[in-house]
This record gives structure tokens, C-alpha cells and sequence, in this order.
């Protein structure tokens, strides 16, 4: 009973993990196609990507909030790495639209510093996603143990 507990909620998160990669990369898309067409051309198609992107976010996160329940008393130490998970995810979506912005500061207005605030970005968003990534292997390494 425990292990095949454990081993379904592991799936499930990882499922979502894979979802939320999914909708990242489509929202990443709609963004630079928006950058590519214009506002004037783009922006009803980006918009209609972020109305979807921010629904899907939100199911995903409630999803993730209800394995962390599942688990929190059985095994306390998965809800702790599914609530970093949430923090950082939180996390990277704020900088991801940081980045859009500045992206489209950058392309309507040219300079330096703006240059160095997308690279910044970049970066932080980089080091987040190296922190979701060692969550993850935290959760996998310690869902094992449990089963």
C-alpha cells in the first residue's frame, strides 16, 4: 500500500512537472512570435497564450498543493519538497514575466542596460530552474527510500 502510494504521487508530479515544462515552452513561443509580428499583429494571439498559460499554471498548482496534502502526514519530507517545488515555480513564472517585459522594452527602446537586464534574467531564470531541477532529485531520491 505504501510503496504504490508513494510511487503515484512520484508519477503524478512528475507528470505535472512535464506539463508545466509543456506550457512554458508554448508560452516562450507565443512570446517571440509576438516580438517578431508586432504588437499591432501579435499581441491577440500572445494575450490568448498567457489567458491559457496562467489556467493551466493555476490547475497545475492546485494539483501539485493536493499530492503535497496527500503526503504531508504519511511523509512529511515529500510535502516539504513539493512546497520548495511550489516557491520556486512561483518563483521562476514572476521572472519569466520580467523577462518578457524586458524583452520588449529592449526591442521598442535599445540600450545597454536593458541588454544587461534580459541577461540578468536569463541567468536568474537559469538558476532557478537548476533549483527545481535538484528539488526534483531530492523528491525522486527520497520517494525511493520511502518504497
Amino acid at each position: 500500500m505504501v510503496d504504490s502510494n508513494v510511487r503515484t504521487i512520484a508519477q503524478n508530479l512528475y507528470a505535472l512537472q512535464e506539463k508545466r515544462v509543456a506550457v512554458y515552452r508554448k508560452l516562450e513561443r507565443s512570446h517571440e512570435v509576438y516580438l517578431h509580428s508586432g504588437p499591432a499583429n501579435g499581441f491577440p494571439t500572445f494575450r490568448q497564450a498567457v489567458h491559457e498559460a496562467t489556467e493551466a499554471f493555476q490547475k497545475i498548482s492546485h494539483d501539485v498543493l493536493s499530492l503535497r496534502e496527500e503526503a504531508r502526514d504519511t511523509w512529511p519530507l515529500l510535502a516539504v519538497h513539493m512546497e520548495q517545488l511550489q516557491a520556486a515555480e512561483s518563483e521562476k513564472l514572476h521572472l519569466t514575466v520580467e523577462l518578457q517585459l524586458a524583452k520588449q522594452h529592449l526591442q521598442n527602446f535599445p540600450d545597454e542596460e536593458k541588454e544587461d537586464e534580459v541577461r540578468r534574467l536569463k541567468h536568474r531564470i537559469n538558476t532557478t530552474i537548476e533549483k527545481i531541477g535538484n528539488i526534483m532529485e531530492d523528491f525522486k531520491y527520497d520517494s525511493e527510500d520511502i518504497r
